[in-house]
């Protein structure tokens, strides 16, 4: 399939994946967490790959385009067949939590 730019994929997958990020200590800097896919997200026997590229899109709080406060995604992807991790990134040198809910993820397979 033809992405833009002339990319191609042979899949896109998407599912929505509801966490609870933990609170980001009191630093300026990026902090990773890990979260489990739901067992639903791929059709039976296949799994997140190492070489899938992952997109998210994360919820948001009262319609605000800036859901996270001083705290927002920097960097998401694999780290296993069933485990993604987000790298949130702490703005501020004050302790931030990045918002629970529901993150769209976008798995584009090469």
């Amino acid at each position: 399939m033809k992405l833009a730019m002339g990319l191609e994929a042979s899949k896109v997958i998407t599912f929505t994946l509801n966490i609870t990020p933990a609170a980001l200590t009191a630093a300026i800097k990026a902090q990773e967490q890990t979260f489990t896919v739901p067992a639903g997200a791929f059709q039976s026997g296949e799994s997140l790959q190492l070489t899938d590229a992952v997109y998210v899109t994360p919820p948001t709080q009262n319609n605000s385009l800036a859901p996270f406060g001083y705290a927002f995604v920097s960097t998401v992807g694999p780290s296993g067949t069933a485990v993604i991790t987000f790298g949130f990134y702490n703005l501020t040198a004050a302790a931030s939590t990045p918002p629970a809910g529901n993150y769209l993820v976008t798995i584009v397979r090469p």
